[in-house]
């Protein structure tokens, strides 16, 4: 009779385990999709498998010993436990407890045998984390309790190939986030594009290696999922069905004003500014102005239209509680007489959104002659206020819609 025990390097399977279970269900209806899966994929090795059935992690293990063709399941609590011992190597066996009951192995759903053989590109893993970090805030994201789901489309990342370059584009209804990332291969003639659901991005660039590590990007036949490799590591998602926006018709290439400024110092000043409006209920909105020598100041009002002022800067850095609530009408009509003032009213939320996201030292705010999307780019250098136009957000007044 042979004997189901298996002996493996402690290290590899923590590994395994702590990515695989990154994505296992803490509750669901089904007991079996609670468990993580390790089930042999050759005689020496063995995959360690979590699920959510949007997305999958697995990692590839080497073993020694006996385990049958359906594998085995165990809870996410019980391996934790097992890979905290100090032991170099450690001694696994199926487990018959109460705490393990209705992890039947062969009930596992197959959503890790998908072949993913259609290659497309390869990245750096620090620059497709950076990218996704920097355009995943933009995504539509719902509240709990609304109609959750309802524009997949709008809560996706868009992968755009450009073959020795990708765009990663997010956008809601209210604004939008672009960055480019190279790749270090890709498929010749490719014009791939894919959406994977910003919840699944942020959960791939947590898992990302923090070193520079080549991350291979490949799709199965259906075009229906698609699979992130690193070493011994894959990461599985559904593809989003739809059409991303045409989000190329609304960027600007003219503008009336610009104004180039620190980003770390306008976070400074715009993140108080926003905790003043949420303790007092208020909506928030973002004034600037600034003249030809770029001096400027900035005010922050209650909503997009009145002139009732909660908060202010002079470009100091200091932010001071306004002590009149109101301009007066013949000085506001005196400021929009002079040619040399330049303004733009931002909503603040979106406006910090961007600030703690844009990877950015110095940062061009401009505004486009027909009063169209706000455009917040990277300034070039420290030499010139020209942009560059590979990473930027967009503003928009009015709403995206994704025919």
């Amino acid at each position: 009779m042979v004997v189901e025990k298996i002996a493996l390097l402690r290290a590899d399977l923590k590994k395994a385990v702590e990515a695989a279970s990154t994505v296992t269900p803490k509750f669901c209806q089904v007991p079996f999709m609670t468990g993580i899966l390790l089930k042999p994929i050759s005689p020496n090795k063995l995959i360690v498998v979590g699920s959510n059935q949007e997305i999958t992690v697995l990692g590839v293990v080497a073993y020694a010993g006996y385990i049958p063709e359906d594998g085995w399941m165990f809870t996410p609590k019980y391996l934790k436990t097992l890979v905290s011992q100090k032991a170099e190597k450690l001694i696994l066996e199926p487990l018959k407890t109460v705490d393990n009951e209705g992890l039947v192995a062969n009930c596992y759903p197959p959503y890790y045998k998908a072949k993913h053989t259609d290659f497309r590109a390869s990245f750096d893993s620090v620059a497709l984390a950076t990218a996704l970090q920097t355009v995943n805030y933009s995504a539509l994201r719902y509240k709990k309790g609304s109609d959750y789901g309802a524009r997949p489309v709008l809560e996706s990342v868009f992968f755009h190939c450009h073959e020795s370059f990708y765009s990663l584009v997010t956008a809601n209804s209210y604004s939008l986030a672009k960055t480019e990332i190279p790749t270090i291969e890709y498929a010749p003639g490719n014009k791939f594009s894919l959406l994977i659901h910003c919840r699944y991005a942020d959960h791939l660039a947590k898992l990302l290696p923090k070193e520079e590590t080549p991350v291979k990007m490949a799709v199965n036949a259906a075009e229906s999922s698609v699979r992130f490799s690193w070493g011994n590591t894959h990461v599985i998602v559904d593809i989003v069905e739809g059409n991303f926006p045409n989000y190329a018709t609304i960027i600007p290439t003219a503008f009336r004003s610009e104004v180039v400024v620190d980003r770390e110092y306008m976070l400074g000043i715009c993140k108080p500014a926003l905790a003043i409006a949420k303790a007092n209920e208020l909506g928030g909105y973002a004034e600037f102005r600034w003249d030809d020598e770029l001096n400027w100041s900035f005010k922050m009002f209650d909503n997009a239209t009145t002139s009732s002022v909660i908060a202010e800067s002079d470009g100091t850095g200091d932010l001071v509680l306004s002590q009149d609530h109101r301009i007066r009408k013949e000085d506001k009509a005196k400021l929009k007489d002079v040619k040399e003032i330049r303004s733009m009213r931002i909503t603040l939320s979106l406006l910090v959104d961007i600030l703690e996201h844009l990877p950015v030292d110095r940062l061009s705010i401009a505004l486009p002659p027909n009063y169209g999307a706000y455009l917040l780019q990277s300034a070039d250098d420290e030499e010139s206020d020209e942009v560059v136009n590979d990473t930027f957000a967009l503003l928009m007044p009015t709403h995206l819609s994704n025919k």
